[in-house]
């Protein structure tokens, strides 16, 4: 999997246009770099926290299947809080993904809107109105891309947008319960349950891994990149002697 590189595709692909668009290119595709190195750097907070969390959690597991029934002493309730911590940390790395990650994709579409112009009722303001709009503002502005973009755009959109909506941002239930279950060689995870449950509510929700999704972003940036490159000709920017 191609891991993008923001500075270097800025770098040198800013080249490509003259006067002051060499610097509002870098400027403009910078805003959305910015919150990307801010993710990659939940990511390791996360990698971090989360294997922390497991070994404590299976290690007291296995303390507790050896001693048998016996009441908790000092240590054991010590180890109880560390793991209550670490959990919380997980939680916060967890949704701070989801935050940052849905900031960077609106950052990119308003990256994309900039670069290519706007189009009249075509806004591209933010990641939902790039999947809804896209293809029409691609055809308007006769831009090449590939199928996958827009697959993977909508994929993000139910991933992490809708997660960062409706299980983060607005959620507005006052019996929501929060777990950290085990996510396998990914990472722990959250999984979201509403106590008391009426027949409206959902049983369960649970996110998905920071690093499985980060692998999609990563695709989906690699995507972004291609359709910059080949539609150089059409940006807002005038192209130097050279490139022409």
């Amino acid at each position: 999997m191609t891991v993008p590189d923001f500075q270097k595709f800025i770098g040198e692909e800013r080249l490509y246009y003259e006067n002051d668009g060499t610097n509002l290119f870098a400027f403009s595709l910078g805003q959305a770099a910015r919150y990307y190195s801010f993710i990659s750097i939940i990511l390791e907070r996360y990698r971090l926290c989360g294997a922390e969390y497991e070994v404590e959690t299976r290690t007291f597991a296995k303390l507790l299947q050896a001693a048998g029934s016996k009441e908790l002493d000092a240590a054991d309730l010590a180890m109880i809080e560390k793991s209550r911590r670490l959990s919380a940390l997980v939680h916060l790395e967890v949704e701070s993904f989801y935050l940052f990650t849905k900031i960077f994709l609106d950052q990119l579409a308003r990256f994309i809107e900039n670069h290519f112009g706007q189009v009249r009722r075509m806004s591209l303001d933010s990641h939902d109105n790039l999947g809804k709009r896209f293809f029409s503002y691609a055809s308007e502005r006769n831009l090449i891309y590939s199928s996958d973009l827009l697959d993977n755009a909508r994929r993000l959109k139910e991933t992490i947008c809708d997660y960062r909506d409706y299980e983060i941002a607005h959620s507005k239930n006052p019996r929501m319960l929060h777990a950290t279950t085990f996510g396998g060689a990914s990472g722990p995870l959250i999984a979201r349950t509403p106590g008391y449950p009426k027949a409206t509510d959902k049983l369960q929700t649970q996110s998905e891994s920071p690093i499985e999704l980060m692998r999609e972003v990563d695709a989906y940036v690699v995507l972004i990149f291609r359709l910059i490159a080949e539609n150089r000709a059409k940006s807002k920017f005038r192209l130097s002697d050279a490139s022409e």
